[in-house]
């Protein structure tokens, strides 16, 4: 065994083993994370890459994927913003690139993996935030459910959000924690729906939200809303759930599909340190391998689109 075959080996080797470490930490069980250094490297962010992470995550795109990836670290216990995650993200990102590029000793390897870890992180991410909005969605009916049961009882507003907080799962447990605190603490009605509309992330709460303002104003029986807006949701759940089922192989594919490419790419280079060699020796190969990523990119984006069926995630 050469070598440039023992390096191609000790590079996937590495990359399997970050890959494992990664999904540990995003699919983990929940833990305390409180004096270590990984701890405070996501609270305090790499300083160095704050303010590139500050500009990434202007983007609509890329700040969602960095809120993704602040809601997934905080249920392992890590407290974090969007700017010192991407920071931290960024860093890792380039420790891998370098550990690439000495392993092959080629640029073109430290590019491939810089490409891998993007692409990986953004499928993950999207992954999860598929799984997240699902059970956002899947837990509305027992949500309201519970609320209309809370005002049928004569609770009052504040009751019946903290009562929810207990028995509905997260997140939608700390959005109606953090409305109670904030009627608790001497804000309005109007300021607490108004929070629950802003991060409950499901139409169907934004509306009851929006329908409780008006009753509280208003004046008017709350659960007769809530029991209407009830029925409703368990009918668009059965849906949503029917489209998961039906997109789930092709969503599957996407993601494959996805990753696969620029995965292969940086097996290649990896194995034949010159494999990228003709496309970035001259003008002709450099404008083959933009074509060649423009159509991987544009590929993707019209799968994503496609497959972006209106409540099906």
């Amino acid at each position: 065994m050469d070598a440039t075959t023992v390096c191609a080996v000790c590079g996937v080797t590495a990359a399997f083993g970050t890959g494992a470490a990664a999904a540990q930490l995003l699919g983990g069980p929940r833990r305390s994370a409180g004096a270590s250094s990984l701890a405070r490297s996501f609270r305090r962010g790499v300083p160095v890459f704050l303010p590139l992470a500050r500009r990434i995550i202007a983007r609509p795109a890329c700040g969602k994927l960095a809120d993704e990836a602040v809601a997934e670290l905080a249920e392992r216990g890590y407290a974090t913003t969007a700017a010192a995650a991407a920071s931290v993200f960024f860093a890792a990102s380039l420790a891998i690139a370098a550990v690439g590029a000495v392993v092959a000793g080629s640029a073109a390897v430290a590019a491939a993996a810089l490409i891998c870890v993007f692409a990986i992180a953004a499928v993950v991410l999207g992954h999860r935030a598929d799984v997240r909005r699902g059970a956002v969605h899947d837990a509305v009916p027992a949500v309201l459910s519970s609320m209309s049961s809370c005002f049928d009882a004569g609770l009052t507003l504040m009751q019946t959000f903290l009562q929810v907080a207990d028995d509905a799962p997260e997140p939608l447990a700390g959005t109606f924690a953090k409305a109670a605190h904030l009627l608790q603490t001497g804000g309005s009605t109007r300021d607490a729906l108004a929070l629950i509309k802003r991060e409950a992330g499901a139409a169907e709460l934004s509306f009851v939200a929006a329908a409780l303002d008006v009753q509280h104003q208003t004046g008017g029986a709350m659960g007769k809303v809530v029991d209407s807006a009830a029925e409703a949701a368990k009918d668009e759940v059965d849906i949503k759930r029917t489209l998961r089922v039906q997109t789930a192989q092709a969503k599957l594919s996407a993601r494959v599909v996805t990753v696969v490419p620029f995965v292969m790419l940086a097996v290649f280079t990896l194995v034949s340190p010159g494999f990228l060699d003709p496309f970035l020796s001259g003008p002709a190969g450099f404008a083959l391998l933009v074509c060649a990523v423009a159509m991987q990119a544009g590929g993707i984006v019209l799968v994503h689109r496609a497959l972006a069926v209106e409540g099906a995630s």
